[in-house]
């Protein structure tokens, strides 16, 4: 799943707390068998629908369709520390804009785009 994979890169990239969020049960024993196959022992799972903003984090990846990121974008630019990062894969060129508008909205603005064969990356910042 999209989860384990983030978690279990973020992990291997040195992260050394990693919170892992899903609102789909087959999705979080997924990531719990991958992460265990890594040997992933930094990252802690979660069933939620976002993330939470009683915690501040310093990167938050999410690689989900554009309207779901659009929903859930309030809840992760206030959860953003104020010199942390998101960032966002699992959209399409033509979600740009909406993205960063809402993004915008929300106190972030676009650091970094990376595009590939019609899809994108987009890095915020505060």
């Amino acid at each position: 799943t999209g989860t384990g994979v983030l978690a279990i890169l973020a992990e291997q990239c040195g992260a050394n707390n990693v919170l892992a969020v899903d609102n789909d049960d087959w999705s979080l024993a997924n990531s719990a068998e991958n992460l265990e196959k890594n040997r992933c022992r930094k990252t802690r799972l979660e069933r939620a629908e976002t993330v939470s903003g009683s915690r501040l984090y310093d990167v938050i990846l999410a690689n989900i369709n554009r309207n779901i990121i659009l929903e859930n974008l309030p809840a992760m630019a206030a959860a953003l520390r104020t010199a942390g990062q998101l960032l966002l894969s699992g959209l399409l060129e033509e979600d740009e804009a909406s993205v960063v508008k809402a993004a915008n909205q929300n106190g972030l603005h676009l650091l970094e785009n990376l595009a590939h064969k019609g899809w994108i990356c987009l890095r915020f910042g505060h």
